[in-house]
C-alpha cells in the first residue's frame, strides 16, 4: 500500500481525517475513523444536461429515475469495477466527502480504498490520481477479496489458504489468500447489476410488462431463489407492453430461476477453473476450510447450498455479507501502521 508519514510533527497525523471508501458499482459506502459508517449510498447522479450541471446524488438521484424531464439523465459511472467517466466519479467523490465532513477540513483525508483484485497496476495509479484530485490525501489501495476476508474476521497472514467468492453490484469475484495476499483470483461481470436487467427482461418477456429497474431489485431481494419451497412471490407495479397501461402483476418464483440457474453455471466454473490453477498444497486448504461467500448478491435464498452441490467442498456465508469489503477496510484504516507492514498490495 502506499504510505506517507509526518516525522516532525506527530500531532499533525492525528489531526487528519482517516477515511475507508467502499466505492462500488451500486453502492457507494464511507467510513470515517472514529465515527463509524458515515455514508452509505447509491453510486450514481443526476446530469441535467440543458444547465449541464450534476442537480442529484446518490438516493436521490436514483429516486430520478424514469421520474425526472428529459433532459435530466441517470448516469452510473462505475460499471463492472472500471470508470466509466472519471469526471463524473470525481464529482461524486466531492460531493459524497462534502456530505461526510459538512465543512470544509483543513487536512486533507487520508484514504483507505478497495479496488477489483483484477485491476491492473496503470487502472490503481489512475484510481490514486482520482481521488487525490478529488481533495484526499495520502491513498492506500486494497484488494477487494482481501478487505473482505479481513471484514470476515479471517486472519489473512495465514500459511494454509482460505478462497473468499464475493459476489457485488458490477463484479463477482473470487481467490485463494495465503500469508497476506490474493495467491490467484477469477473475475466475471455477470454480477448483481447485470442479474437486475436479466430479470426485467424475464418479467417483460413472462408478464408482459415492463417494471422499473428498482422494481426488477425488489423481486431479486424477495423472491429470486433456488430453493423450490416455499413458492416466492411479489406484487409489482408496470406498464403493460402493448397497452402501455399501469397494471399490476404477481411474479412468482418461477419466473426469475430461469435467470439465476445460468448465474449458479457460471460461478461453478469460475471456481473450478480457480481450482486448475493453484498449487496441489493450497487444494488441499480449500478443501479442508471450504469457501467464503460475500457481497449481497451472496444472499439469495438457497444459493450456500447450491454451491455446496455444485462444488462438494463447504459453503459458508458470512455474517452481514454486503458490508464485508467495508468493514475489512476500516479496520486497516483503523490500524493503518500495522498493516502497511503485513500487506504489500501497492
Amino acid at each position: 500500500m502506499a504510505s506517507f508519514s509526518f516525522p516532525s510533527f506527530p500531532r499533525l497525523a492525528s489531526l487528519t481525517p482517516r477515511l475507508a471508501i467502499d466505492l462500488g458499482s451500486s453502492r457507494t459506502r464511507i467510513w470515517q475513523v472514529g465515527k463509524g459508517k458515515v455514508l452509505d449510498e447509491p453510486t450514481c447522479l443526476a446530469y441535467d444536461e440543458n444547465k449541464r450541471r450534476i442537480v442529484a446524488v446518490g438516493e436521490e438521484a436514483l429516486q430520478m429515475m424514469g421520474r425526472a424531464k428529459s433532459s435530466v439523465v441517470i448516469r452510473f459511472p462505475i460499471q463492472h469495477g472500471v470508470f466509466q467517466n472519471p469526471d463524473d466519479v470525481q464529482q461524486l467523490l466531492k460531493i459524497f466527502i462534502q456530505r461526510v465532513f459538512k465543512s470544509s477540513v483543513f487536512w486533507r483525508p487520508e484514504v483507505v480504498v478497495s479496488v477489483p483484485t483484477s485491476s491492473t497496476e496503470l487502472e490503481r495509479q489512475a484510481f490514486v490520481q482520482l481521488l487525490t484530485q478529488a481533495g484526499l490525501g495520502d491513498v492506500s489501495v486494497v484488494s477487494q477479496l482481501l478487505a473482505a476476508e479481513i471484514g470476515a474476521g479471517v486472519p489473512i497472514a495465514d500459511v494454509s489458504g482460505s478462497v473468499m467468492f464475493l459476489l457485488g453490484g458490477g463484479l463477482a469475484e473470487v481467490g485463494v489468500i495465503s500469508l497476506g495476499s490474493v495467491v490467484r483470483s477469477n473475475t466475471h461481470t455477470f454480477a448483481g447489476v447485470n442479474l437486475v436487467l436479466k430479470i426485467q427482461q424475464a418479467i417483460q418477456e413472462n408478464c408482459s410488462m415492463h417494471v422499473s429497474y428498482r422494481g426488477a431489485q425488489e423481486v431479486l431481494h424477495k423472491v429470486a431463489s433456488f430453493n423450490e419451497t416455499p413458492r416466492l412471490t411479489l406484487t409489482i407495479c408496470g406498464q403493460d407492453v402493448m397497452t402501455k397501461v399501469p397494471r399490476e402483476r404477481t411474479i412468482s418464483q418461477q419466473v426469475v430461476l430461469p435467470v439465476l440457474l445460468p448465474l449458479l453455471d457460471q460461478y461453478t466454473r469460475m471456481f473450478q477453473q480457480l481450482l486448475e490453477d493453484i498449487p496441489a498444497e493450497l487444494s488441499s486448504d480449500i478443501v479442508d476450510k471450504g469457501v467464503l461467500l460475500g457481497g449481497g448478491l451472496s444472499q439469495i435464498d438457497g444459493f450456500e447450498q447450491s454451491l455446496v452441490q455444485r462444488l462438494g467442498i463447504p459453503v459458508s456465508l458470512i455474517d452481514d455479507p454486503s458490508e464485508a469489503v467495508i468493514k475489512g477496510l476500516a479496520q486497516i484504516a483503523e490500524h493503518i501502521d500495522d498493516f502497511r507492514e503485513s500487506i504489500g498490495y501497492e
